[in-house]
């Protein structure tokens, strides 16, 4: 296969999946991982895929998709509509709980919201293990994998011999509509993936702001989410067509 052909595959391949490892496309295209790392480069160049820590994702194809930001700098966007947003999830939470939070400065706040809260906590989250283990006594679970540093998540293949079951599931969002929860980088969409069919109730944790952005992938339909918990700028007509669609929107009080 010469390399006009291999670049044609890896593109063909990606609208199938939203992320191709440069192992995979190795072992698919018989060809050695260098020359796949390449192949990735060139095509990213051309703006015809976008590269990506250990592989490559669709090409960014709308404005609204270069909204992803690393933790670090969402850590400071929005800081007190989120921690209202916070305050008011760790309210669903009752001691004896087992639940999911997964990565994002929304789920973080929530974290800080329930260190003394006597609950089994399921997350795969780096930031988020971290301060409960250093300021709680929480039954702290986290399934592990390989760390990807921008969105400081740990992500590797849930082993299902274990028993990853919560009540509840607490998950952020890129962004957040009538399709569901939408992102764009893969590396936070295989890791929400993984858990969505170990907890009884969904429960999206976002600001507003969310509200008006667009992501190419759906990680999480509509259909399997339970609530929304966010602040008053939503509108209306968001919140009935969420209500329409059996979620309840949960309004944070506003600082």
């Amino acid at each position: 296969m010469n390399e006009l052909e291999r670049e044609q595959a890896i593109k063909d391949y990606l609208e199938e999946h939203t992320f191709a490892s440069v192992k995979d496309l190795s072992q698919i295209l018989d060809a050695s991982e260098a020359t796949i790392r390449r192949d990735i480069s060139k095509l990213d160049e051309k703006g015809l895929v976008l590269k990506v820590f250990g592989g490559v994702a669709p090409a960014i194809e709308t404005k609204n998709d270069r909204i992803a930001k690393p933790f670090s700098e969402n850590r400071v966007r929005n800081v007190e509509k989120k921690l209202a947003i916070a305050q008011k999830a760790a309210e669903l939470c009752e001691d004896g709980d087992t639940i999911i939070v997964h990565g994002g400065t929304t789920a973080y706040m929530l974290a800080q919201e329930i260190v003394s809260k006597h609950l089994k906590v399921i997350t795969n989250s780096m930031p988020v293990a971290s301060l409960l283990w250093r300021e709680s006594k929480i039954h702290l679970v986290v399934p592990g994998g390989e760390l990807h540093r921008e969105p400081e998540l740990f992500l590797g293949r849930v082993d299902e011999s274990k028993n990853y079951y919560a009540s509840k599931s607490f998950i952020g969002a890129q962004a957040f509509g009538v399709r569901g929860i939408m992102e764009t980088n893969p590396v936070l969409i295989e890791g929400m993936r993984h858990f969505l069919d170990c907890s009884d109730q969904i429960i999206v944790i976002c600001d507003s702001s969310k509200f008006d952005l667009n992501a190419r992938v759906v990680s999480c339909p509509i259909d399997r989410i339970t609530k929304v918990i966010t602040d008053s700028g939503i509108t209306d007509v968001m919140k009935n067509a969420l209500n329409e669609m059996g979620v309840e929107v949960i309004i944070s009080c506003d600082p």
